[in-house]
């Protein structure tokens, strides 16, 4: 009997082992292209010319030249796709490797004919020919989705310190303002009505309540605020912020207003507003950079139908009915398309350095209050941005201080204040003695604790400030109700009410007041915690 089994054929083994030129370079080809990148030898001569013997396909991507065509001279490369910025640099790497003999290690930009600019890095390993050549292999990769990711996460980071340096600046800056805006208006209290110092203690009280609506906007900024939407007249916006408006532009621009009458109101959160209208109002006056030139801001009512919401941006394209809108043109540099393509995404900018949340958080805002935003620019000629709000159905919310009608109320007792800052404590001391009370100070939650603990059923209710060293708000909070689990304890603090209170959702708290507050403020909250309807 024969041995069906077929025995291994010696010559295809062989072929196996021993392939032949045609069917090694197609082996290699399909390396190449498995290869992330461009598979190369590049070669620098004594007289300083290069070339590139060998490069895979991938050179049509990374270069956008064919192999053949930098096979004998890759000056193509280095004139018209490097980018010129990194030239010198990548010239520099290149000759310290070939004088040291140690692998090539670099990071290049690339700047195409479209416009396009790219990342590249190389890595390749020189060695010496006997004709003087020096000869790298190597391959080089694209990475400019890394640099991209790598730039958003440096931004991130950048911006969430400047959001963590923000929270702690208008925290303190609340302590400074509630020492103002207090003693001002204990002061119109003081002063009979017809006091030549009453308008001027107004302007006071104005200018901290504005300082108040900044530090609101750090917080929010710093992730500790949180918004506050009523029906608002945006001319009246506006026309509060006009001071401050006219300081933030260059002297060499000129300022109008085309502000329509009787405008209806609109529900928005008033800080958010004043943050978009001073962002383009800012970036309008830098477009018109040092010539002089001319910055509108202009409000009206429109009606937007489906014919008109074709001109609105996809991701701000608000739904059919009555809106009323902000415009803000200027006649300055303009914007080409290109431009105009990304100036809403996040991180983009075209200033030298970037600053505040730019556009893109102008577009948050406007899409947060179910808005709509259409821009117009030319090169040459100026932009115009047009923001649309809701009409919303009622009239405007005063903006007056809520508190202000606030009657007259007298209490009894002694009340414990605490604070860190010596100027919140005597403000507050002043307040609450104007109201009847007998006044115990404390400097932090550990004397706090001390001079309640030697009489706890002294005090009619306690003042207590969040943010202190030594021992916090929280924990004296929780020593003073082991003490007396009755005490009625009035938290203050610098951050808004929903970052201070959830730590005390559910122990007892009696009230919470936001710095700065003056004396309606206190009066209100006062009446509310002893006097409970």
């Amino acid at each position: 009997m024969s041995d069906s089994r077929s025995t291994p054929d010696p010559a295809a083994k062989t072929l196996a082992l021993n392939p032949d030129r045609d069917e090694l370079a197609a082996r290699l080809e399909k390396i190449y292209q498995l290869v992330p990148g461009l598979v190369y030898q590049f070669v620098l001569r004594p007289d300083g010319t290069s070339c590139l013997p060998f490069a895979s396909e991938a050179i049509r991507h990374i270069f956008r030249v064919a192999p053949e065509a930098v096979r004998e001279d890759a000056a193509f490369i280095f004139r018209n796709v490097i980018h010129p910025d990194d030239l010198a640099g990548l010239n520099a790497s290149i000759q310290l490797s070939a004088e040291s003999m140690q692998p090539w290690n670099h990071e290049f930009r690339v700047r195409y004919s479209d416009g396009t600019i790219a990342w590249l890095r190389g890595d390749s390993v020189p060695e010496r020919a006997s004709n003087g050549n020096i000869l790298w292999h190597g391959f080089i990769t694209d990475i400019t989705e890394r640099r991209r990711i790598e730039s958003k996460l440096v931004e991130s980071a950048k911006l969430e310190s400047l959001g963590v340096l923000a929270g702690g600046i208008a925290h303190d800056f609340n302590n400074l303002l509630t020492g103002i805006l207090g003693n001002a208006s204990l002061a119109r209290q003081e002063l009979p009505p017809a006091s030549l110092g009453q308008p001027m203690l107004e302007q006071i009280e104005k200018a901290a309540h504005r300082a108040a609506d900044l530090c609101k906007q750090m917080l929010a900024y710093s992730g500790k605020g949180r918004f506050i939407i009523k029906r608002l007249d945006l001319n009246k916006l506006i026309e509060d912020t006009t001071h401050l408006l006219q300081i933030s532009i260059a002297k060499n621009c000129v300022l109008r207003f085309n502000l329509t009458a009787n405008l209806p109101a609109i529900s928005a959160d008033a800080t958010q507003l004043r943050q978009v209208i001073m962002n383009l109002v800012i970036n309008a006056s830098e477009a018109i950079a040092s010539r002089s030139g001319v910055l509108a801001l202009s409000t009206g009512v429109a009606r937007i139908d489906p014919e008109y919401l074709r001109g609105f941006r996809p991701d701000a394209s608000p739904v059919p009915g009555d809106y009323v809108f902000i415009e803000v043109s200027d006649n300055g540099c303009g914007m080409n398309a290109a431009t105009l393509t990304n100036i809403f995404d996040p991180f983009f900018t075209t200033k030298f350095t970037g600053r505040g949340l730019g556009l893109a958080a102008v577009l948050g805002i406007v899409r947060g209050h179910k808005g709509g935003l259409k821009v117009y620019s030319e090169a040459g000629k100026g932009t115009t941005f047009k923001l649309f709000f809701p009409v919303a159905s009622g009239q405007p919310e005063d903006s007056a201080n809520p508190f202000a009608d606030a009657t007259a109320f007298h209490g009894s007792g002694t009340v414990l204040v605490v604070d860190d800052e010596e100027t919140v404590r005597t403000v507050a001391a002043r307040m609450l003695e104007r109201m009847g009370y007998a006044v115990v100070l404390a400097a932090d939650g550990r004397e706090a604790v001390e001079k309640f603990r030697a009489e706890p059923d002294r005090f009619t209710f306690v003042l207590l400030d969040l943010t202190m060293p030594h021992v916090d708000g929280e924990e004296a909070f929780r020593q003073l109700r082991q003490l007396r689990p009755g005490v009625r304890v009035i938290l203050t603090s610098g951050f808004n009410r929903q970052e201070a209170v959830n730590r005390f959702t559910g122990k007892g708290l009696a009230g919470f007041i936001q710095k700065p507050f003056e004396l309606a403020n206190l009066t209100q909250i006062v009446r509310s915690v002893v006097n409970p309807a």
